[in-house]
């Protein structure tokens, strides 16, 4: 499974997933118009994903993985 972060209006956006202890699990820039983030390693739970633009936070998603 993989988790898709596009990149169509900010120019310097990275990312943060945590789980939901608050324990970051990945994190990255997203290069170019999108990134994959690799989540099949990861449990059925639910996460957060952390969207920035240079250190501000743009949007913050919950993800349920659930397979």
């Amino acid at each position: 499974m993989t988790l898709k972060v596009e990149n169509n209006k900010w120019t310097k956006l990275s990312y943060e997933l945590y789980d939901e202890s608050g324990k970051l699990l990945l994190q990255g820039k997203v290069v170019g118009e999108e990134s994959k983030l690799d989540v099949s390693n990861l449990p059925s739970a639910y996460y957060f994903l952390k969207v920035s633009e240079e250190n501000q936070l743009v949007k913050t998603f919950k993800i349920l993985k659930s397979y």
